[in-house]
């Protein structure tokens, strides 16, 4: 805990509000809430703003790298979503005939563009086997 008798006190010593809320953010949420019940509402306000992006910032990094390490896993030949498999297939477009690169384009725009969740039976079963063609010979 801060050597500071008063933590209000302490947080008002602080040189600016980066300082203040990555000292707030240290402390456990018992300690914090006490002090932010002493602030004013719009300090609270602020303060919350501040941890809700923060939080937002996290969930996005965390979704961000989830995303790469699925996309390298479907480079690798382990896909088993077939939007991971088009993505996948995107990157290897230039060694797709003209015909294969048709479908995967079309396909991928018509899911986007549809309504429907997933994709048709016959768009799974194209995109199964162009992927499999393409990187089930790598894993």
């Amino acid at each position: 805990m801060s050597s500071a008798p008063d933590p209000i006190e302490h947080l008002k010593s602080l040189p600016d509000r980066a300082a203040r809320y990555a000292w707030l953010d240290g402390l456990d949420r018992t300690e914090r809430n006490g002090v932010l019940n002493r602030l004013t509402e719009d300090d609270r306000r602020r303060y919350r703003q501040h941890a809700d992006a923060k939080l937002a910032r996290e969930k996005r990094s965390l979704k961000s790298a989830d995303r790469e390490a699925r996309r390298q896993e479907a480079l690798a030949g382990r896909a088993t979503d077939i939007p991971e498999m088009i993505e996948a297939l995107y990157t290897v477009m230039p060694k797709l005939t003209e015909s294969q690169r048709d479908w995967v384009e079309r396909i991928d725009q018509s899911a986007a563009a549809s309504k429907r969740d997933g994709f048709t039976s016959r768009q799974a079963e194209v995109i199964r086997d162009l992927y499999r063609k393409q990187f089930r010979k790598r894993g």
